[in-house]
């Protein structure tokens, strides 16, 4: 209760103008003490759930309320916000096709089709089976190497992002004849992807602070107030 009621003064001290970096530096026990606070861009998924659900209501240059979190409270200022960039993948493909002409009929198209879906059934270790599996249907095989997903033609690029390494997609068809994608390997890209470096900072500064609160916890439970 007191740790809170102290938070709500802080709260409207920072409302009334005092810089968030010296009462950050003055007064918190996390990591980010040290630079005023800041933590940089950050995504909601990456904060306590009482705090992202606090974050996602605010608006640039706000100070939220006291947040109770386990081992204290937080307060939040939040200097601006942008939306994720779209995600991005970096693929590795193959693919098994048969072409189908211009103009064919119907029956030519369930022939192509059920000749894939051979080929498809045939499948095995993925992609290091695609060779071996076109065989049996004498399809093509195309090697798409490394590919931006976004590179890719619909109705490919859904067929590929649907995929998970190693697994075939379904049977699809294009203008150009029936298709097989078999999905190698996949790199999630994107300025919102945190590298590793960064994951392990943010593990070792959630480790520090988890340390500070408990040392803070043992020095008010070991401490004696001496009256004279």
């Amino acid at each position: 209760p007191q740790t809170l009621e102290g938070a709500k003064t802080l709260v409207q001290q920072l409302r009334a103008g005092t810089p968030f970096q010296l009462v950050a530096q003055q007064f918190s026990f996390a990591p980010s003490a040290s630079t005023g606070g800041d933590m940089g861009w950050i995504t909601l998924g990456e904060l306590k759930t009482e705090v992202a659900a606090a974050v996602e209501q605010m608006g640039p240059g706000t100070v939220s309320d006291p947040i109770v979190v386990p081992g204290g409270v937080m307060i939040v200022s939040v200097r601006e916000k942008r939306e994720p960039s779209p995600p991005k993948a970096k693929l590795k493909l193959k693919e098994m096709t048969r072409k189908v002409a211009a103009g064919s009929d119907e029956a030519t198209w369930k022939r192509a089709e059920q000749a894939a879906r051979l080929s498809r059934d045939a499948l095995r270790n993925g992609c290091d089976g695609v060779t071996r599996a076109a065989q049996r249907s004498s399809l093509e095989v195309i090697d798409y190497g490394e590919v931006q997903d976004e590179d890719l033609g619909e109705p490919f690029r859904t067929q590929a992002l649907g995929l998970s390494n190693g697994q075939a997609s379904a049977v699809f068809r294009s203008d150009s004849g029936v298709h097989v994608m078999v999905l190698c390997d996949r790199e999630n890209t994107g300025s919102d992807i945190p590298t590793l470096e960064q994951l392990e900072d943010r593990l070792y500064d959630q480790e520090l602070a988890l340390i500070a609160r408990r040392y803070l916890r043992d020095i008010r439970r070991e401490a004696a107030i001496i009256q004279p």
